[in-house]
């Protein structure tokens, strides 16, 4: 597989809150745009896709240098380096190579696939683990014999379940080389959560996780930029076998969001495991090294590792995203966050704002501010794709925001979804999904036919100070939350003002989404809205 690389790709850059990556992509010969493009950064679970204009965005990426990529099938895989700095966004104008037709293998070549095949899954997984990890579409790769060895290439990316850590890899495999001697492979890869299917299944991958992180290079060196590598398990001798001082290891960098790795000679790691087992390493370094808060090296062939910690396995590899949690409970159910949205209508015009505020319901409420920050909020179209896309901050398990609709956006049944990075690994079906009708502008809602739907709750009480109310007048609201004893409650709620036939909003109104909460001190809040015109 080849990479084709841009010229030039920096267009633009503004001040966000987030740190975001936006762009078109177009056909390089033609010039078209190009839709239906997986937009990911190598090494991570972020990706999205283009849309029919071409155009994709990604949010919330963390400061430092990336490798963005980008793939549709009859194009040379692209790869570029991109450089971000957290409160920017940067817009781009990319363009893909169309790829000449793959050749595939033949003859006497064909009959030794299943024996190749076998050696390639030994140098992906290692012999040990083979039998937890398989290639699904093996279709996509090639043999070809040569001197070196036998060499396989793939016209695709190869996806792969890893059944130990419960991801499934997207591995864009640039050249595998099959020798005597030693089998090398390279490329670029994306990580998915794979579907769990029980809780016991989520703590065992969880659990398995958790193993891999601790030990690995990224824990080595996350450890030294967080100063507490001695705590975390780590030793460091030098060449001689005197103890090092790990802060002495660590410089100021003169690139923000990095530090500087400092090794003066051969230097030799031991991390002690749980159960006691020592794991040694040797590592140095002929280069500057850079390493960010997240411990991901900026250039890594510069640190040269030997022993334990150099496992180029895929069956051991996270996501440069992963985070690991602060203990290993005997229970991880306990960390399950639950998501709700509430949209200020069930169906919107092209244009239209979207208001919506959301609530994490926590399993354990003490966890809460210890889970997930960031959410993410993505409203996808009838085709599966994403089309506008948020991340959000958590602050004491609510969050709100909006999104602008788009003037060319289609009808159709549209869903909004919403997660965090720590729901997805309860699977699927822990997402919140919702369906919205994104109607034509011509299109016109019968107000007849709306359904009134409501529930009694005793606790809650809302009282308007009048019954009727003209166009543009003002509503004042006074809301009581109590319990059955009268005594008043904290909450948290969201008011809309709606159409009085229907308990949806109607088109020819505006409604009005509010957000508030108040504690136990206070038994009533009084809010004041406009009436639409």
């Amino acid at each position: 597989m080849k990479y084709f690389l841009p010229i030039s790709l920096l267009v633009l850059t503004s001040i966000f809150t987030q740190a975001q990556i936006s762009g078109s992509i177009t056909d390089s010969k033609n010039r078209k745009a190009i839709a239906e493009v997986e937009v990911f950064i190598d090494g991570t679970s972020y990706i999205t896709m283009s849309d029919e204009a071409g155009k994709f965005v990604i949010n919330g990426l963390p400061p430092g240098f990336v490798d963005l990529a980008l793939y549709k099938k009859g194009y040379l895989l692209f790869k570029s380096s991109v450089r971000i700095v957290v409160g920017k966004a940067y817009t781009l104008n990319l363009t893909l190579e169309p790829s000449e037709k793959a050749k595939t293998a033949k003859g006497s070549e064909a009959k030794n696939n299943e024996e190749d095949l076998q050696k390639l899954e030994e140098a992906l997984f290692g012999k040990e683990n083979i039998s937890y990890c398989a290639i699904i579409n093996q279709e996509v790769l090639s043999f070809s014999k040569t001197d070196a060895g036998t060499v396989i290439k793939s016209n695709g990316p190869l996806v792969i379940d890893n059944n130990i850590l419960g991801l499934q890899l997207r591995y864009f495999l640039q050249e595998a080389i099959l020798a005597k001697d030693k089998s090398e492979h390279n490329g670029i890869i994306n990580f998915q959560p794979m579907p769990i299917q029980s809780s016991d299944q989520m703590a065992l991958w969880a659990d398995n996780r958790m193993n891999a992180y601790h030990g690995s290079t990224r824990h080595m060196l996350q450890s030294l930029v967080t100063g507490t590598s001695d705590k975390e398990g780590f030793e460091w001798k030098d060449k001689a076998g005197k103890h090092l001082q790990a802060t002495t290891l660590i410089a100021t960098s003169s690139l923000p969001g990095y530090h500087k790795f400092v090794l003066t000679d051969t230097t030799e790691v031991i991390y002690k495991t749980k159960t006691g087992e020592l794991q040694s390493t040797k590592i140095f370094q002929h280069g500057s090294i850079e390493i960010n808060n997240s411990g991901k090296l900026l250039n890594n062939k510069n640190l040269v590792i030997l022993g334990h910690m150099n496992d180029n396995s895929l069956s051991a590899r996270l996501p440069h995203d992963y985070e690991p949690l602060v203990t290993a409970p005997e229970d991880y159910t306990r960390f399950y966050e639950k998501v709700y949205v509430h949209t200020d209508k069930p169906y919107y015009y092209p244009g239209e704002p979207m208001w919506y505020k959301g609530y994490i319901n926590y399993k354990n409420p003490t966890w809460r501010d210890s889970l997930s920050k960031v959410l993410y909020v993505e409203l996808i179209n009838p085709k599966k794709e994403i089309v506008l896309s948020k991340i959000l901050k958590i602050d004491s398990g609510f969050f709100n925001n909006d999104f602008i609709l788009p003037d060319t956006l289609k009808e159709g049944l549209y869903f909004l979804r919403a997660y965090t990075h720590l729901n997805r690994n309860f699977g699927d079906s822990s997402l919140y999904i919702k369906h919205i009708s994104i109607l034509n502008i011509t299109d016109k809602v019968d107000r007849s036919q709306g359904i009134m739907q409501a529930s009694q709750c005793d606790l809650l009480t809302i009282a308007p100070d009048k019954k009727e109310y003209k166009k543009r007048e003002l509503i004042t609201l006074k809301v009581r939350f109590k319990d059955k004893e009268g005594k008043p409650l904290a909450s948290n709620l969201s008011l809309a003002v709606t159409d009085a036939i229907q308990v949806v909003p109607i088109a020819e109104s505006v409604t009005i989404l509010n957000g508030f909460s108040f504690g136990k001190e206070k038994q009533t809040r009084s809010m004041a809205f406009k009436y639409p015109m």
